[in-house]
């Protein structure tokens, strides 16, 4: 048996084109150790940035490993007056950051 250490990120929210606001920031996660089995496949996903908007964007995808082993969820897009939320890290991560919540323009 071997064992793998992975790290995700989760893409960033788009802005919103008519206020300017930005998009929040994506969320880290990771976990050491996971047991893999050589010749065996998993899942990788590249969560995408959100693309900006009139007035608002879109959310950033999520990243993940092997479906809901390591989850980095996305950020979220910016309203049409404020900055987009930061991303939560889930699934059986063991540590974190939160993306960051963007208040200004």
């Amino acid at each position: 048996m071997t064992s793998v250490s992975v790290v995700a990120v989760g893409g960033g929210g788009g802005g919103g084109r008519l206020s300017y606001a930005p998009g929040g920031g994506g969320a880290l996660g990771y976990r050491n150790n996971i047991s893999v089995t050589p010749g065996n496949s998993y899942t990788v996903v590249v969560g995408a940035g959100g693309t900006g908007g009139a007035p608002t964007g879109t959310d950033g995808g999520n990243s993940t490993f092997n479906s809901t082993t390591v989850v980095a969820n996305g950020g979220k897009a910016a309203t049409s007056t404020t900055g987009g939320a930061g991303g939560t890290y889930s699934g059986s991560c063991v540590a974190g950051g939160n993306g960051s919540i963007v208040t200004g323009k």
